[in-house]
């Protein structure tokens, strides 16, 4: 069996946007799917004054797994600082992506809360396979 099996079939984006309500919660950034999702990249914005750390993780329906965490500087994506592409700084170049299985969810949460009238911000890309 080759690795054909997740070839992207049709894309796949969500959106995320973590606010001071949020706390340090996690937070779904994909619905639960009937299939699998091949997530290619998460960008990440951050208009808060502070960087925060994001710990990305996957929920199987009862528990959350990390999965790794990157740092979102103060201002990234906004000003003159790049957004951080997560799954880039998580896994090794050759592997790409990561999949999400049925009905599993990604998502996130912060080290410490947004501060009030700020958001951490972002997309996930990626295609159903």
């Amino acid at each position: 069996m080759g690795l054909g099996i997740f070839d992207e079939t049709t894309p796949y984006q969500a959106f995320f946007d973590i606010q001071a309500a949020d706390g340090t919660a996690y937070k779904a950034f994909t619905a639960s799917q009937l299939g699998r999702i091949r997530v290619d990249a998460i960008y990440c914005s951050n208009d808060d004054s502070i960087a925060h750390y994001l710990q990305i993780a996957v929920f199987d329906g009862s528990a959350w797994s990390p999965y790794g965490t990157v740092t979102v500087p103060a201002g990234a994506g906004r000003t003159n600082v790049p957004a951080v592409e997560a799954i880039g700084l998580l896994i090794p170049a050759a592997i790409g992506a990561i999949i999400i299985a049925p009905f599993y969810q990604l998502g996130g949460r912060t080290d410490v809360a947004v501060t009030g009238g700020f958001d951490l911000y972002g997309t996930v890309q990626g295609g159903a396979v």
